[in-house]
């Protein structure tokens, strides 16, 4: 942090994310695609939950895309004293 003047200062930073890895289709990939059952699993007696991913064979290549971010922040910062923050009391009346 740096000192501009008396009660202002500056703060400049930068945080590098590095994020993970994911394969997918695009819209275009999808059109194409040509999909092949196991037909065991079709006619299979073992329960509707036995289709998995090892029995639908999908000849496409995924896209695949790596996340990275890099965030930069600019910070001005100025001390709230009491005398900004709260307000003066109004003076009580004197009655007599």
């Amino acid at each position: 942090m740096t000192k501009l003047n008396a009660q202002l200062f500056l703060n400049i930073s930068a945080t590098y994310i590095s994020g993970g890895q994911v394969n997918y289709y695009d819209k275009n990939q999808i059109a194409d695609w040509y999909i092949e059952l196991n037909p065991s699993v079709v006619t299979s007696e073992v329960g509707e939950n036995s289709l998995n991913g090892n029995n639908v064979d999908i000849n496409a290549l995924p896209k695949r895309s790596i996340t990275k971010m890099l965030m930069i922040q600019i910070e001005i910062s100025l001390p709230l004293n009491s005398t900004i923050c709260t307000p003066k009391a109004e003076p009580s009346a004197k009655y007599n």
